[in-house]
């Protein structure tokens, strides 16, 4: 009898709109989309369709994944703590040094492209993340942050602060 097959039916997707099946969807499409979209603006040079003129490569993406730029803040947290260390143990030799510049130069070069230049966002992007989303860890969620570039900016000046006050011993 073919009521009952479509009575089945009607049964599944009542059900499925009661749960928000579609809905979840969705967002995960959505989702999928911006870190795909976040990606492919970390990687301009190898995707050769879509070159970006001088405006879109200065340009920091919009909307900012939460995942990305907590564990981008954790990486620029490690490089500080280990140069804290060092300094402290009266052993301001070259591995601090490295990781004082390091964390200048990933914050300078964020704050002027964004992810497009920044070798901590190629850590951040194609290993870490990857990671935290396979584990579940962090929700991936996108917000939008139009100070962003402000903050990056007063980042990379206070790393600079801290280089010229650790170079001059202060």
């Amino acid at each position: 009898d073919d009521t009952d097959v479509f009575d089945d039916t009607y049964k599944e997707i009542f059900n499925l709109l009661k749960w928000n099946v579609f809905h979840k969807f969705e967002q995960q499409t959505v989702l999928y989309k911006c870190v795909v979209d976040a990606r492919s603006a970390m990687l301009w040079c190898c995707n050769r369709k879509q070159t970006p003129n001088c405006t879109k490569f200065f340009s920091v993406p919009e909307p900012t994944n939460v995942v990305h730029y907590r564990l981008y803040r954790l990486v620029a947290s490690i490089l500080g703590s280990i140069a804290l260390v060092l300094y402290y143990m009266d052993k301001m030799h070259r591995m601090a040094y490295f990781c004082l510049f390091a964390n200048f130069l990933g914050l300078l070069l964020r704050s002027i492209c964004g992810p497009r230049l920044d070798p901590f966002s190629v850590l951040v992007i194609l290993v870490l993340e990857p990671i935290v989303r396979t584990f579940n860890i962090l929700e991936t969620k996108f917000v939008s942050n139009k100070a962003r570039r402000w903050g990056e900016a007063m980042s990379c000046v206070w790393t600079a602060a801290t280089i010229v006050g650790v170079w001059l011993k202060c």
